[in-house]
């Protein structure tokens, strides 16, 4: 009998590539999310989900496994947005722990860490220490690249703009990873019954300048770089925050880039036997699938 999946967030860039992942391996998929998801598949339960309270606790009976990529922003207008993770994760938790939910995944990322400045990092680093780190799973993995999420947003820039501005001259070191790739190694620790921490992502990180170039490259055009210093953005989306003037980018944002750091994978590859593609070989996949698609 195939297992049975909770994932919480299916409608975002993550967690729909997840549904329709485990769909396709024939697994049941109870798909956590504020709206309908639209599925062809019989495999896939949709139950309305909004952090912290509104869960159908009958959703965790005769569950095995619980993915959790459900994220509330915090933004000038969702102020109790921390409270809202903090209390929807516990919630999730004991309710997983209530019914026997053997792996319990929680989506983190390599922009939480000791050294970080954004609150977006901070957070969740404050909710991995939720965890059990000998029960449960951690997943910090890099910038994930795929037909959707942050990767598209850089794309969609780069391919529609001749000037594109590299904060710092995109020094910034990146690691990355294939979702498809991601949707692999997170079956295999739950196939494996792994638990604790796993950094995911390429073993030598790149700069961002570089994973820009590659877009470029990709996508058949040549675009200009200027290099902006980081104290005259960080000034400039200040003031323009201040002024409450909507922009692509914000102050949020550019603590992050200024606080991105490589980590050592290696560990994770060892004992996962997997080696994470490259961002060359990320990048031209999913071009190749665009095209063909």
């Amino acid at each position: 009998m195939q297992p049975t999946i909770i994932i919480t967030g299916a409608s975002g860039f993550i967690g729909s590539f997840l549904v329709n992942f485990f769909a396709q391996k024939q697994w049941q998929v109870k798909a956590f999310a504020r709206k309908p998801i639209d599925h062809s598949s019989g495999l896939v339960e949709y139950y309305p989900f909004e952090m912290p309270d509104k869960v159908d606790e009958n959703a965790f009976v005769a569950t095995d496994y619980l993915i959790h990529c459900a994220v509330a922003k915090h933004t000038r207008g969702t102020p109790n947005a921390d409270h809202i993770n903090i209390k929807g994760t516990q919630r999730l938790l004991e309710l997983s722990q209530k019914y026997g939910v053997k792996k319990f995944v929680f989506f983190s990322t390599m922009s939480a860490h000791a050294q970080v400045k954004s609150h977006y990092g901070k957070h969740k680093l404050h909710l991995e220490s939720i965890f059990d780190s000998n029960q449960d799973v951690i997943l910090k993995p890099g910038l994930v690249l795929g037909n959707g999420g942050l990767f598209a947003t850089i794309r969609n820039t780069i391919q529609k703009s001749q000037f594109i501005p590299l904060v710092g001259g995109g020094s910034q070191p990146i690691q990355t990873i294939h979702i498809q790739q991601l949707a692999e190694v997170v079956t295999l620790i739950l196939e494996k019954s792994f638990s604790g921490k796993f950094y995911l992502g390429e073993s030598q990180a790149i700069t961002l300048r570089q994973l820009y170039e590659a877009i470029a490259a990709n996508s058949g055009i040549r675009r200009r770089f200027v290099t902006l210093p980081s104290f005259l953005v960080g000034t400039a989306l200040r003031t323009i925050e201040l002024l409450r003037i909507p922009t692509t980018i914000s102050y949020e944002n550019l603590l992050g880039l200024k606080a991105l750091k490589a980590f050592d994978t290696t560990a994770t590859s060892q004992q996962l036997r997997v080696n994470f593609k490259t961002y060359q070989e990320s990048i031209q996949a999913i071009f190749a699938q665009k095209k063909n698609g």
